[in-house]
């Protein structure tokens, strides 16, 4: 089912769409413009060329490929993001690699996308990052939280971390493990407005600059913690 309310924007959501198969990006171009919500700004079958575009068409996401030619999607999002931080990038891969998650998240992107799974999830995936925040499949989302836990913390995070109430750390690990704003408030018997209250005073606790950051911060820091059931 890809009927997602994306949230209401005074114009369209400007896309570059980076991927070398013909096919798939046409497919992806068709949902994207069939939402009503989105304009394909640009396209190309190169990283290279990926990188160039963002940087002329400065569109609000870029969605990358990973294997493309020239130039691979990694290090294309990180070029991008490098040039400019406000572009949100979503990520396609057939990988599902633990390392492979966590060069796409520290290079820069704020989704990452297996490609059989990308036509269901796309639209949820863009209504997520252009809300600032980080969407995985569903299918990859414990392999992420399971590759960031245990790489150790900074001796910074470990002292701001004492410094946090029970309820920002309630709102810390929900919003680690992908839940949204209203999902959080629904299971902490609290207002939507107030979630995220606590979400932008860990922001400023934490001196992060977006919730990509936090999250990465609260998986890094291990408030999110794995049975063996779910590592299996």
């Amino acid at each position: 089912d890809c009927e997602v309310n994306i949230m209401a924007h005074q114009s369209k959501i400007r896309v570059l769409l980076a991927e070398d198969h013909t096919i798939v990006r046409e497919g992806i171009r068709s949902l994207l413009e069939n939402s009503g919500q989105v304009k394909v700004v640009g396209e190309t079958e190169n990283g290279r060329s990926a990188v160039a575009l963002a940087r002329k068409l400065k569109p609000d996401v870029a969605i990358v490929d990973v294997s493309m030619p020239e130039l691979d999607g990694i290090e294309a999002t990180r070029q991008i993001k490098s040039s400019d931080p406000e572009i949100r990038i979503i990520v396609l891969t057939m990988f599902e690699e633990q390392a492979q998650v966590k060069r796409a998240f520290r290079s820069g992107a704020s989704a990452y996308l297996i490609k059989k799974n990308a036509i269901q999830e796309l639209l949820a995936a863009l209504d997520a990052v252009m809300k600032n925040e980080m969407y995985l499949s569903p299918a990859i989302s414990k392999v992420v939280i399971d590759g960031f836990v245990g790489d150790g913390a900074d001796t910074k995070g470990s002292e701001v971390r004492d410094h946090l109430s029970d309820r920002e750390r309630q709102v810390l690990t929900r919003v680690a493990e992908g839940a949204t704003n209203k999902e959080v408030a629904q299971e902490l018997n609290i207002a939507e407005k107030t979630v995220a209250a606590h979400r932008a005073s860990l922001m400023r606790k934490l001196r992060l600059k977006n919730i990509s950051d936090l999250v990465r911060f609260a998986i890094r820091e291990g408030y999110v913690k794995l049975n063996q059931d779910d590592m299996n």
